[in-house]
């Protein structure tokens, strides 16, 4: 867990990169509101002399009422898949999840990992892995999913790793046929 400098506006503002506990500010009024953003893990692809890609980790954003909170809350990072496995969903206690993406998974066919999905509200999916000679998908708040030729590109998380043995890049990065997924990560802002 690491503190950063925030605008004015912003009174405080917390990354996770591996799993902690959250702990309210004191003194602060229950109508403060509580934005949190989770990344899932990207999930990894399959082995390199297979051709499916991992699927990026998706993207969950909510803004809570101080007061709704409990003093602490856990926070579990979730971690990035490794040999064609998927990633692990990043949590903010019991009622936040955004889901890690999925495993390239084995066989030589073209399906590559799903980009992570979930029920959370305003979630934002990771992209797609694909196969040999193809692009990972693109992604917008999730991670890039990763690709047989390129690595899917995410605007505001981590890309996909391209090729062969091509890793995920935090956060939410899915890897290429061979590489492994990034962790997840948790955004707090008061």
């Amino acid at each position: 867990m690491t503190a950063f400098s925030a605008p004015a506006a912003i009174r405080a503002a917390t990354v996770f990169t591996a799993s902690g506990t959250w702990t309210k500010p004191a003194g602060l009024p229950d109508e403060t509101p509580v934005t949190v953003e989770l990344w899932g893990g990207g999930g990894a692809g399959g082995p390199s002399n297979w051709t499916n890609a991992g699927g990026g980790g998706g993207f969950v954003r909510q803004v809570f009422r101080a007061g709704d909170l409990d003093a602490t809350v856990a926070v579990t990072i979730g971690a990035g898949g490794t040999g064609s496995s998927a990633g692990g969903n990043t949590t903010f206690g019991a009622i936040l999840t955004a889901p890690g993406g999925g495993g390239g998974g084995a066989g030589t066919g073209n399906s590559g990992g799903g980009g992570g999905f979930g029920p959370n509200s305003s979630i934002f999916g990771g992209g797609s892995g694909n196969a040999v000679g193809t692009a990972g998908g693109a992604a917008c708040f999730g991670g890039g999913g990763g690709g047989g030729s390129t690595g899917g590109v995410s605007v505001f998380a981590g890309n996909g790793g391209g090729g062969i043995n091509g890793n995920g890049q935090a956060p939410s990065g899915a890897g290429s046929r061979g590489g492994s997924g990034a962790r997840g990560e948790c955004r707090i802002w008061i």
